[in-house]
This record gives C-alpha cells, structure tokens and sequence, in this order.
C-alpha cells in the first residue's frame, strides 16, 4: 500500500509541477492516448478473467503500445519540426496513463 500511495503521489506532483512551469491541466488530458490505454486493456481483461493484478499488467501493456504509436507518429512527421513536439507528448501521456491507472490498480489489488 505504500508503494502505492507514492507511485501515486509522484503522479500528483507530476502534474502539480506541469501546471506550475506554465502548462495548464488541459495538457494532461488526451483522449486519444486515454481511448489507446483503456481501449486496448479493457477488453483483454474481460477476455482473459478480471483481476487487478492481470489489469494492472494489461494497462501498462497497452500504455507501452500507446508510447510506441506516439513515437512512431512522431519520427513519421521529423521534416516538419511543428509535429515533433505534439509527437513526444503524446507518446508520454499514453505512459502516464498507464502508469496512474497501474498504481490504481496496485491500490485495489490490496
């Protein structure tokens, strides 16, 4: 449980700190990444037998997924310097995702 409670909290002061440097909540949500991690994990969960455990382990899996779309999105579009950005981030909020929703996971699990 504690393990939990600070994977959860570094998440927190992730997105605290994004806001303070100047970003704005806004920035941490993507529906597309969120639609990638839940879309693919759910499904596969419910294919599979629910479990947190299984949940947890199929979340990561498809923010891993989702990272790698990003990313490829991202080296597809490197002549325009505008694409890059928006690539990096949305590969990294996909694993953000998944990262928040497996320490949700871990919490239930115990």
């Amino acid at each position: 449980m504690l393990r939990t409670g600070i994977l959860l909290l570094i998440a927190f002061l992730g997105l605290v700190m994004g806001i303070l440097s100047g970003g704005t909540v806004g920035a941490f949500i993507d529906a597309p990444s969120l639609l990638i991690v839940i879309g693919i994990s759910v499904p596969l969960v419910y294919v599979r037998g629910f479990t947190w455990k299984r949940f947890r382990k199929l979340i990561v899996s498809a923010g891993a997924i989702g990272t790698m779309t990003g990313l490829i999105h991202m080296l597809q579009n490197l002549d325009d310097p505008a694409h890059i950005g928006p690539g990096i981030a949305t590969a990294f909020i996909t694993l953000y995702y998944a990262f928040v929703g497996a320490a949700l996971c871990r919490a239930m699990e115990e």
